[in-house]
C-alpha cells in the first residue's frame, strides 16, 4: 500500500485547495484551484488538518490522523482523498471493515481513481475476502491497463485463492509491462519461492536425496530475486528474500554425506545475503527489520 498511500497524500493535498462545503475530488491542481470558492479561513484550517493527518499516517499515528480527518471530512464531505485517507487510518488500526466503509464513499464520489480500488482490494485481502480483492483488482486493471502496480496487486489475491496459474500470468504481464522495476522481479521471486515451501510442506517435510520435484521453481525464484538486486543493488529487502529462500532449501535437505555439504553451502548463501541486508536496513534506520535479520543470521549459527 506504500506505493499508493504517497500518491493518495498528493491527491488529498491538492484537493485541500478547493472548497470545504462543496468541494469534488480533483487529481489536478488546476481543478484544485479553479473549485476553490470557501472562505480562506476555513480552507487553511482544511489545508492544516490534511497536512496533520498525512504526517501522523506517516509515522503510524493512526488515531490521531483520523480526528484530524473527521473534522477535514466535516469541512469538505465531498472531497473523495479525505474518505480514502480516513479509510487508511483504520486500516492502519486494523479497523478493515470500517476502512472498507470509507472507501466505498471515496469510490462512490470519485468512481474512476484506480488508488481507491486498490486500497479496499488490500483492505479485502487483509480480512481473507479475496474473491472481492479480485474484483477490485479487475476495475484498477480496467482502469489502468498499463500499470504493472496492479497487476502485482491481482496476482496475490489470485495466489491467495490458490489460483496460480492466473497469478503467474499476472506476475508475468507485469514484467513485461516495467522490465527495469525491480519490485516486479521481487513479486515474482516471492512467488516463485512460495510454491517451492508450499511442495516442501505437502512432501510430508525433508525432500529426499535425489529428488526435488521443483528445482525449476527454486531457480526461477533466484533468477528473479537476482534480477531485482541487480536493477537495485541497495534494497535489503531483496537480499533478504534470496536469503530466505537459501534457507528454505537447505532445510529441505534429508540428512546424509552428500546433503551435508550442500547444506553447508546453502548456509553461507544464505549468511552472506543476510548480512549484506542487515547492513542495508542498519543504512535506512529500520531498526526493526535489523534486528530481525540479526536474529535469523544468529538462528542459523
Amino acid at each position: 500500500m506504500r506505493k499508493y498511500l504517497f500518491a493518495l497524500i498528493l491527491v488529498g493535498i491538492l484537493a485541500s485547495e478547493s472548497s470545504p462545503s462543496t468541494a469534488q475530488s480533483s487529481t489536478t491542481p488546476e481543478n484544485a484551484v479553479e473549485n476553490s470558492t470557501a472562505p480562506s479561513d476555513q480552507a487553511e484550517r482544511l489545508r492544516e488538518l490534511i497536512n496533520s493527518a498525512n504526517k501522523k499516517i506517516s509515522k503510524g499515528e493512526y488515531q490521531a490522523a483520523r480526528l484530524d480527518l473527521n473534522q477535514a471530512i466535516e469541512l469538505s464531505p465531498q472531497n473523495a482523498p479525505l474518505f480514502a485517507l480516513r479509510g487508511i487510518a483504520y486500516t492502519g488500526l486494523e479497523r478493515h471493515e470500517r476502512g472498507i466503509q470509507d472507501f466505498n464513499q471515496a469510490i462512490k464520489i470519485d468512481p474512476k481513481n484506480i488508488i481507491f480500488y486498490n486500497l479496499r482490494g488490500e483492505a479485502y485481502l487483509k480480512i481473507q475476502q479475496y474473491q472481492l480483492a479480485v474484483v477490485d483488482y479487475d476495475q484498477a486493471v480496467q482502469l489502468s491497463p498499463k500499470s504493472s502496480q496492479v497487476y502485482i496487486n491481482r496476482a496475490v489475491a489470485y495466489q491467495a485463492l490458490n489460483n496460480t496459474d492466473k497469478a503467474l500470468i499476472d506476475f508475468n504481464q507485469a514484467v513485461m509491462l516495467s522490465p527495469q522495476d525491480p519490485e516486479v522481479y521481487n513479486s515474482r521471486g516471492k512467488f516463485y519461492a512460495s510454491i517451492f515451501s508450499a511442495s516442501k510442506s505437502q512432501s510430508g517435510g525433508a525432500l529426499p536425496f535425489f529428488y526435488n520435484p521443483i528445482d525449476d521453481i527454486k531457480n526461477k525464484a533466484f533468477k528473479d530475486y537476482d534480477m531485482a538486486v541487480k536493477l537495485n543493488p541497495k534494497a535489503a529487502i531483496y537480499y533478504y528474500n534470496r536469503g530466505n529462500l537459501h534457507i528454505e532449501i537447505m532445510k529441505s535437505y534429508t540428512i546424509s554425506s552428500f546433503r551435508s555439504f550442500d547444506r553447508g553451502s546453502e548456509k553461507n548463501f544464505a549468511v552472506n545475503d543476510l548480512k549484506i541486508a542487515a547492513k542495508l536496513f542498519l543504512e535506512a534506520d529500520d531498526e526493526r527489520n535489523y534486528k530481525i535479520v540479526i536474529q535469523t543470521i544468529s538462528d542459523l549459527q
